[in-house]
């Protein structure tokens, strides 16, 4: 019978006696391998070039070539480096063994041999390399997961100007996340189905997404299932199944379809859906899934609180729009000063700050959550301790700047010069240092796998910062301050403010410091751990 643990396993045997070839080819392929057989170095360089196989046994004494150039050859290659050898011989010596080995051997196996040990050793060698390989797929999702808890995150304490700005990011940044063509929002009322936003854009009259409101019966389409069901439905292949049509106005037949209600309060605002035009091999993903479900809940987050202060919302609107149509995007988006002179500009700004104090804050061990908490959960946690972070910097008069994934950048004195940036921005470094000693994880998502933790670096001096581009905005900082504070939060213990000497010097007299211990990779001045305040 053919071996469970390695069906369709590709294995290249490379041996001049026909006999040992015959031998090893029926007792392996009776393991339910796929075998291949060679009688010399040259065809099995290149066997292994035009299909690489999962592994390789290859006999020593060889015409020609022998196995130890054979070996060596196939390590010099890119495509067949990581293939592993086991070299099956006659030569019973210690120093064709080591030979054997450096040449970039796996395993040696001395002829005669017994098949179980072959069998044994080729078992071993197979799931080796599998979980090598398990453990590179893991790190690529591992990666993958990282960037879209990014994104999730961006999404999720982005201030929008307006639903279609925020609608229009959401099905951008979901269709990139998903790999989907298509994306959309609809809205349900009653016997009406609403196309509200969708990828491609609801662009003109001319696009087959025009239409934003129809009575009909929905009895057939994804979203009835999506709102029947009151839950995630995903299809692999829609298209197959008679009973669902694809969305009202929808110009294209879905093939795979993911779709989740988006519940606003304690009511079904309508559906967050991505599509392909072409069917899926494998079903949606477990964490695909909670991208599209985290999605949906902030989005029902959104538009609850809108329906719920929509007439203070319409005042707030119709009074900035009378006082500052204008700038009403830019201000939410830069600083009120930066702001007012772009606009008066219409071109990128950028200043230089002689007097400005820095701090890089970085939540460290979230790769660690990963392997306990779901993407969602771990999204609220970081919710949660920037949110306190934001509360905390309001007390004195400052804000978070920069906030890009784990990462949170504030700068005293930019872009309203102020003469104490250097002790502000030390005393909110020792606030936050307090305040997130004392974080709490909420009850559901019971005890993180690891402690939180942070680390902060902070200089002070000279500072540009500046407006780039000129359809996304955004205001960015430069100069040795900010790369200093990136270096000092890099070279940082967990919990600890790290600051540069120059800093030291200017507040040695109203803060405590502590000398850091001699490092290999610290600058060449001395650094200090910031302790607190004198006389506290």
């Amino acid at each position: 019978m053919g071996n469970p643990q390695s069906p369709q396993k590709n294995i290249i045997i490379v041996d001049d006696t026909p006999a040992n070839l015959r031998l090893l080819s029926a007792m392996l392929g009776e393991q339910g391998y796929r075998v291949r057989s060679v009688t010399n170095g040259a065809m099995a360089i290149n066997a292994a070039q035009a299909k690489p196989p999962d592994l390789i046994l290859l006999d020593i004494n060889m015409p020609k070539m022998n196995g130890y150039e054979v070996c060596r050859r196939l390590k010099e290659s890119e495509l067949t480096a990581e293939i592993p050898v086991i070299f099956l011989s006659a030569l019973d010596d210690v120093q064709d063994k080591i030979t054997a080995f450096h040449a970039g051997g796996v395993d040696y196996v001395t002829k005669p041999f017994h098949f179980e040990e072959v069998r044994v050793r080729v078992r071993n060698q197979l799931a080796l390399r599998q979980a090598q390989e398990d453990v590179a797929q893991k790190s690529i999702a591992l990666e993958s997961f990282s960037y879209a808890l990014r994104a999730l995150h961006r999404l999720n304490t982005t201030d929008y100007e307006s639903f279609p700005g925020r609608f229009r990011d959401y099905l951008q940044t979901g269709c990139e996340l998903l790999g989907t063509q298509w994306g959309g929002i609809t809205k349900i009322q009653a016997n009406y189905y609403s196309l509200v936003a969708a990828i491609p854009e609801l662009s003109s009259e001319d696009s087959p997404w025009h239409a934003i409101a129809f009575p009909t019966d929905l009895d057939k389409t994804y979203c009835h299932q999506v709102i029947t069901q009151r839950q995630t439905v995903m299809y692999s292949d829609a298209a197959t199944l008679p009973e669902t049509e694809p969305p009202i106005g929808s110009p294209w037949r879905f093939h795979a379809y993911l779709g989740t209600p988006i519940w606003a309060g304690d009511a079904i605002y309508g559906t967050l859906y991505f599509a392909d035009g072409e069917s899926r091999s494998q079903p949606f993903a477990i964490h695909e899934v909670e991208i599209i479900e985290l999605m949906a809940q902030s989005l029902g987050r959104a538009i609850a609180d809108y329906q719920s202060s929509e007439s203070r919302r319409r005042a707030e609107l119709a009074f900035r729009l009378e006082k500052q149509k204008s700038e009403k995007l830019l201000l939410n988006i830069l600083p009120q000063k930066i702001a007012r002179r772009l606009k008066q500009a219409q071109t990128s700004l950028a200043e230089q700050f002689p007097a400005a104090t820095v701090l890089m804050m970085r939540v460290v061990g979230v790769n660690d959550w990963s392997q306990d908490l779901k993407p969602a959960q771990i999204v609220q946690v970081l919710h949660d301790v920037f949110t306190l972070c934001d509360r905390t910097l309001e007390q004195f008069g400052l804000e978070a700047i920069k906030a890009v994934g784990t990462v949170c950048l504030v700068v005293g004195g930019v872009p309203v010069a102020r003469e104490d940036h250097l002790e502000a921005i030390a005393d909110v470094a020792l606030a936050l240092q307090g305040a997130l000693a004392q974080f709490t994880v909420p009850d559901e998502l019971a005890a993180l796998p690891v402690p939180l933790q942070i680390r902060m670096g902070m200089q002070t001096g000279t500072v540009m910062a500046g407006v780039i581009g000129t359809k996304r905005h955004d205001y960015d900082f430069w100069g040795e301050a900010v790369d200093d504070a990136m270096a000092l939060e890099t070279q940082c213990p967990t919990n600890q403010i790290h600051v540069s000497a120059r800093v030291y010097e200017q507040l040695c007299d109203r803060y405590q410091f502590t000398p850091c211990e001699s490092d290999t990779r610290a600058p060449a001045a001395p650094t200090y751990y910031l302790l607190g305040k004198q006389g506290i």
